[in-house]
This record gives C-alpha cells, structure tokens and sequence, in this order.
C-alpha cells in the first residue's frame, strides 16, 4: 500500500470520528525521533483540552526528506479533504523541524524550496537542544553541537544517562525565558551580520510553538504559555 494511500485511510477514519466536531489540525515533521518528539508531545499534553491536533511525524533525517514528507503528507491531506466533500479540513500549516548541524548546505536549498511550497521550517543551529537551553541559560558566543549537549546535560535539561531524554520539569514555567532568548538571539545574529549557517546557537522553535498556542486559543485553550 502506497505512503499516500495510508495516509488517506487513516484521515477518512479521523474524519468519521470526529465529525460532529472537526479539529484544527497542524502537521511537524521532525528531524528527531526522540527529544523532539518528546518535547512536542509535551507541548501536545498542555492543549490537549483544546480543539488542536499536533500531529507528530518522526522522520529522522535529512531537511530535504523531512520536506518532501512535508509536501506529501500535506498534498495528501488536501486530496482526501476534497475527496470527501470537507476541502477546508485541511493541516492548518505544515512545519519541517530540524537542525542545522552537518546539514547547512543542503539546508540553505531546502529553505528556498519550502518557501514556494508553502511548508514552515522550525530550525536550531546548531541542534534542537540548542532551544532547550534557552529555558535555563543564553549566550553569544559560537557553539557546536556538541557544546550545547554538554551544556544541556549540565544544567540537568536531558537526563545524565540518556542524553536523548528531556527533563521536563526542568523546562516548565520557562517557556517565556526561551522565547524571550530566542528572539533576543536573532536580533544579536542580524546587528552582528551572522548570518545562516554562522548564526549559532539560534532557534525559531519559539514562531512554531507561538503559532500552537494561537491555534489552540482559537479552538479553546485558555492558558497563554504551553507548559
């Protein structure tokens, strides 16, 4: 059975399920299959009295697969919504989340490609752990990947022993503080000329998680931060 074909099946099924009350559906495409997927399922826990569906697709490679799956899982949904006579029940937005790391090449030609294909991307460089230390520390200075692990291990954000597993009381009420380092990260890169890939550490998780909460608002979340 085609990739497509099981995605139809499976978006037939949620639609029958949840007729009488449609949901507002986003689509993430992760890079990761473990500490992204954790912290996004994280997210998912704290809308969940909403009408938001954070649907979570772990890919695990490269920022040209994770568009592409993008783009096929986003024009599949789009088929199946017309198909079934609902063409407006569609993924609100489609997001790539990946890294930057040893993929800035290929990265710089998958930013121009989601543009035309209207699929957001959600990028830290150089890796998404660089997003988690924004909860508890931010700097300036040049960092590699393997300085953010480290310090992410240091300031207990991911476990000692499974550097893959996020602490996740160790993010909680911080939400605000990354954000804020985010954005205040961006505008330092942008007088200073470092641009991507030399932009490091830097993320944009904060614009995806702003744009769930948004839509969860909208569909009757009443907190303003996700956890």
């Amino acid at each position: 059975m085609s990739s497509s074909r099981k995605f139809g099946n499976r978006r037939s099924r949620d639609r029958k399920e949840n007729s009488r009350l449609p949901k507002e559906r986003i689509l993430l495409v992760c890079g990761g299959v473990a500490t992204e997927v954790q912290y996004f399922r994280m997210i998912q826990r704290s809308v969940r009295e909403s009408r938001l569906e954070v649907c979570i697709d772990p890919v695990g490679r490269s920022p040209k697969h994770l568009l592409a799956r993008a783009i096929e899982r986003k024009n599949s949904d789009l088929s199946e919504a017309r198909r079934s006579g609902d063409a407006s029940n569609t993924f609100k937005e489609a997001w790539v989340v990946t890294d930057v790391d040893q993929f800035a090449p290929e990265l710089a030609e998958t930013i121009t490609s989601s543009k035309k294909e209207g699929v957001e991307l959600a990028v830290s460089n150089p890796c998404f752990e660089a997003w988690l230390v924004f909860h508890q520390s931010a700097s300036t200075a040049p960092m590699t990947t393997g300085d953010i692990q480290s310090r992410a291990k240091a300031l207990g954000i991911v476990d000692s022993a499974n550097p893959k597993r996020i602490v996740e009381r160790m993010l909680t009420g911080k939400y605000r503080d990354a954000s804020e380092t985010a954005i205040r990260l961006r505008a330092h890169h942008a007088s200073t000329g470092n641009s991507f890939p030399d932009d490091t550490p830097s993320s944009n998780v904060d614009e995806l998680v702003s744009k769930i909460i948004g839509y969860a608002r909208a569909s009757g979340f009443h907190g303003t931060e996700p956890y």
